[in-house]
């Protein structure tokens, strides 16, 4: 009667009479192993051939399908994990641009700096408003006597701005500009000269505008007690 020896034992195989084989045990790193299973695969080096096979999957696989750039093909994300977007209708990317934190209007332009930023107008219709055209020095002299006035006129012939008004006299002067229509003038400014300083420059920040046929009026009184010569200039520019 053929048989396998008792565990342990070292001796030959024992035949098996009744099949006319052996029956061994196959032992690997000193354990009994069962040639009908096989080994755990490993991924990298190991393969199997699977051509003409039919495969089927039961249960419920253990597969991660999140939301993942890298599982999902035609969707992206950005930096910080949110997923970039697009348009419905016409598939373009939304975007939303900043600066300093700040959003911002692609289509607008930061405020220009003449001395650095330029714009190409080039083949460009070019149309201006208000560009001074015609400057204006209107000059006038008067010989006045103590206590009393002379008033320098200038009536406008277009759109008219003043800029500054020039007075001297050889003594103490009260110089008051007026602008308006004509009959209705208002005061728009005030000086005087002394005998120390014979000279006003009147400027204006903001250029006093004034239309066709209104008057910009200077009014000089002597403050001497004697006569004496003053003269005055109006500057401005027609536009």
């Amino acid at each position: 009667m053929g048989g396998l020896p008792p565990q342990g034992s070292s001796g030959p195989p024992i035949p098996d009479n009744k099949h006319r084989t052996y029956r061994v045990k196959i032992r690997y790193n000193d354990k009994t192993i069962d040639p009908r299973q096989i080994r755990v695969l490993t991924f990298d080096t190991d393969s199997i051939n699977i051509s003409g096979s039919s495969i089927s999957i039961s249960g419920t696989p253990n597969v991660n399908v999140t939301d993942g750039a890298n599982r999902l093909l035609g969707i992206i994300y950005g930096s910080q994990g949110a997923q970039i977007q697009q348009r419905a209708l016409t598939n373009e990317l939304l975007v939303q641009l900043t600066s300093a934190g700040t959003q911002i209007d692609p289509r607008q332009i930061r405020n220009l700096v003449f001395a650095t930023d330029k714009v190409d107008v080039s083949g460009s219709a070019i149309t201006t408003t208000n560009v001074p055209t015609t400057p204006i020095n209107d000059f006038n002299t008067d010989t006045v006597s103590s206590d009393s006035s002379s008033t320098h006129t200038y009536t406008a012939t277009g759109n008219f701005k003043l800029t500054s008004v020039q007075a001297s006299a050889s003594g103490a002067m009260k110089i008051e500009i007026k602008a308006g229509t004509s009959g209705s003038e208002t005061t728009r400014m005030v000086a005087f000269t002394t005998g120390s300083n014979l000279v006003s420059q009147l400027e204006f920040h903001e250029e006093v505008q004034i239309t066709t046929g209104q008057r910009i009026q200077v009014i000089r009184t002597n403050r001497e007690q004697e006569m004496m010569d003053i003269f005055s200039t109006i500057l401005g520019f027609n536009s």
